[in-house]
């Protein structure tokens, strides 16, 4: 396959080679011989032809006849910089340029060569030059786009990436170039369609399958985004960062597995990027594998001493252990080390015994009231220093920093109570009671599963560690498979137009139980010696209906709490992804209601038995509710249940403090 001519940092052409309209413009130097201008003749045609090595022996043949040729000068700068020799081509380009100034061309991939050299300013000017001789030259305004794009200056780039598109739209780079700048703006959606047309143009490189994916994520577009990474990795296995990017996907989606392989892939390639490193071991983290987590924190801190974030999962890990002891001598490294005041505040807030001066408390307000770069990070601040403040009683100190808080991450948000209502009407409407009596044959006679599901806050944390303690049970904690299997069943199933859950008429009893099979061995793998493993995934309510039809004889554990307490809880917190009802009170009670109607309707329809397990009981009666819960999943009484340590307190009536700020929230629940 011929190479392509040269253009922006081997994206595509512009068709900016000898023979193109610069060559056919007047030539100042003498008229050359006729052996010597067949010669440079032929060594174009090689040159288009992808011919590069006898492009470059006819061009140096007219250059030993005729050293100041310059066109034969530009040609052997354009297959230096297509062989991957910038240098040399920045050398013969600028060379050709003192012999012929006057070819706005040969500025426009001189100004290339320095670009891919990462010489910005002075491909900056170059291209600059290139524009003022020949004002609609599509390639000067390609680079020198790019060029500013890296530089962040993208109100000039995207004007200029915009044009360049509009005069070559078959040019994939200019398309892929704008699709960046785009991006760069938040323009995701636009940025997706320019980054499709370069596909469309016959583009297939691992840069811009990696773009695309990033912006696929950032749309919620996971499957997709996978997909995209994957593409990238098979064209460029050695792109570290699409390994690391699509192990982050993969580990949301509950993908531990094939999360580790990538993120592994990812710290090989690149051994010393700390981010691929902590992101490692937050896969660690989310697979249970604290243990192996914490090496990988330490060795980060001993390697990277000012890298904080290290610090801060390791503390992390403490404290999720209830070792807030030694999470303190962490957090007391981390304050020498990095005295960031969002982050310490961060950490500290999550240790219930965790003593803040007023000092603090007032330097913490002052960086909330004055931070103006980062509104997620000061979301996240005013969430802890509620937190804070309500443990110190402060209640109405309190309550502004969690509105705010909800304010600006609910702004990222479109919740509509419509679209969740009509879901969970389709949900109510195809898993009915007829449904099951027709289907009661076609799910897996294993008892295995034990389900916790619920709302947010509701408790689902401790049962699961209670049920692991036992011998004989092994804790997946969130696993994200049957979220994933919702999503991802109609193209399994080849349903075209049909979505979950209509999709499921399409499952046959082979399927059901190949499905079903799937998670199994998935499980068995983990747990190869258990006698039940819990999937602890509390939003799995939304999906009992297919979890029933897997698997009849599996055990629902339903964690339930006082609707006002859940509610304000939930409202009090933030989550890392997803939840888009939990920042506006209104819409968290709409969203209850909504749960507590589906759990109604599973009770009277599923064949899977439930056990209502009630926060409150955690506290008091927990030694009662532990036995009863053993007893519902088939296990003998173990010590080690009853031995659980709490790293929360059990609160009951969080709510009331709050009670004459929260009318909004109690009308909102009395109408669902």
């Amino acid at each position: 396959m011929a190479k392509k001519s040269f253009g922006m940092s081997g994206t595509g052409s512009i068709k900016a080679g000898p023979g193109g309209a610069a060559y056919r413009k007047e030539n100042r130097l003498a008229p050359p011989p006729a052996e010597t201008k067949a010669a440079f003749a032929e060594a174009v045609r090689f040159h288009r032809e992808g011919r590069l090595k006898d492009a470059e022996t006819r061009a140096r043949q007219v250059l030993s006849k005729e050293p100041d040729h310059a066109d034969a000068t530009y040609l052997l700068g354009l297959v230096a910089m297509q062989t991957g020799h910038v240098e040399q081509a920045i050398e013969l380009i600028s060379k050709a340029i003192e012999e012929k100034g006057h070819v706005a061309e040969f500025h426009v991939n001189l100004g290339g060569a320095l670009l891919a050299s990462g010489k910005i300013e002075s491909a900056i000017q170059s291209l600059r030059t290139a524009i003022d001789m020949e004002p609609e030259a599509a390639g000067a305004r390609l680079h020198l786009g790019a060029a500013l794009l890296q530089k962040g200056e993208l109100d000039e780039a995207t004007p200029l990436l915009r044009e360049a598109a509009r005069l070559t739209p078959g040019h994939a780079g200019a398309r892929m170039n704008l699709g960046s700048a785009l991006m760069e703006l938040g323009e995701r959606e636009a940025a997706l369609a320019e980054f499709d047309a370069a596909l469309a143009v016959g583009a297939d490189t691992a840069p811009l399958h990696f773009k695309r994916a990033r912006t696929l994520d950032s749309l919620g577009r996971a499957r997709e985004a996978v997909a995209a990474f994957e593409r990238a990795i098979e064209l460029d296995d050695g792109l570290a960062p699409a390994h690391n990017d699509v192990a982050l996907v993969l580990n949301r989606r509950g993908r531990r597995e094939e999360a580790e392989i990538h993120s592994r892939k990812a710290v090989s390639l690149s051994p010393k990027n700390p981010q691929f490193r902590l992101n490692y071991g937050d896969i660690l983290t989310a697979a249970g594998r604290t243990s192996e987590a914490l090496t990988c924190y330490e060795s980060l801190e001993q390697e990277f001493p000012e890298f904080a974030q290290a610090y801060l999962r390791h503390a992390k890990i403490f404290q999720d252990r209830g070792d807030f002891e030694r999470a303190r001598d962490v957090i007391d490294t981390l304050r020498h080390i990095d005295p960031d005041l969002a982050l310490v505040f961060r950490t500290m807030a999550a240790d219930p015994d965790a003593e803040f001066t007023d000092d603090q408390l007032r330097e913490a307000a002052s960086f909330i009231e004055n931070d103006k770069s980062d509104e997620n990070a000061v979301a996240e601040l005013c969430f802890d220093m509620g937190r804070v403040l309500e443990q110190k009683g402060r209640y109405d100190d309190s309550f502004p920093h969690y509105i705010r808080a909800n304010k600006i991450r609910n702004a990222a948000f479109n919740y509509d109570p419509d679209t969740v209502r009509e879901g969970n009407d389709r949900l109510i409407s195809k898993f009915d009671a007829e449904f099951f009596a027709a289907r009661q044959e076609d799910g897996m006679a294993d008892d295995r599963p034990v389900f916790i599901v619920g709302m947010p806050c509701s408790g689902a944390a401790r049962v699961e560690r209670i049920l692991a303690n036992h011998r004989w049970v092994g804790g997946a904690g969130e696993t994200k498979d049957f979220t994933i299997l919702a999503d991802e069943l109609p193209d399994m199933l080849g349903g075209g137009s049909l979505a979950f859950p209509a999709c499921v008429d399409l499952l046959d009893r082979k399927k059901v139980q190949r499905l079903a099979a799937i998670y199994l061995h998935r499980m068995s793998r983990m747990f190869p010696q258990t006698r039940r493993f819990v999937d602890k995934t509390p939003d799995n309510f939304l999906r009992l209906g297919l979890i029933a039809l897997l698997f009849p004889r599996a055990r629902i554990i339903h964690c339930r709490r006082d609707a006002m307490d859940t509610c304000f809880s939930i409202f009090a917190q933030t989550f890392a992804e997803g939840h888009a009802y939990a920042y506006d009170l209104e819409n968290i009670a709409h969203f209850h209601g909504e749960y507590v109607r589906l759990m109604d309707h599973w009770r009277n329809v599923c064949p899977t038995p439930v056990f209502d397990v009630d926060y409150e009981n955690l506290a008091g009666d927990v030694d009662v509710t532990t036995r009863k819960m053993l007893d519902f999943c088939g296990l003998d009484e173990d010590e080690d249940c009853f031995d659980v340590q709490e790293t929360e307190a059990i609160g009951h009536t969080r709510w009331k403090p709050y009670k004459g700020k929260l009318l909004s929230l109690k009308a909102a629940l009395s109408q669902q």
